[in-house]
């Protein structure tokens, strides 16, 4: 009995080492992934005709 119920710990703490280890690595895709966006963003708010939107909404107060 004994022998079952620590095979079953064991079992359960590698399913917790397993998802321990997938949700760093998702934090570190997600991490990734938001850097990624955020420079992609920051080159479409480079661009002029976005430039000319942003202007063009604050000098008309769009809110």
């Amino acid at each position: 009995m004994a022998e079952v119920a620590i095979s079953y710990i064991a079992h359960f703490f590698s399913h917790c080492n397993l998802l321990v280890q997938i949700l760093q690595s998702s934090k570190e895709i997600t991490g990734s992934l938001s850097k990624v966006l955020v420079k992609k963003s920051t080159q479409i708010a480079d661009k002029p005709i976005f430039q000319g939107l942003t202007k063009h909404s604050q000098s008309t107060n769009c809110k």
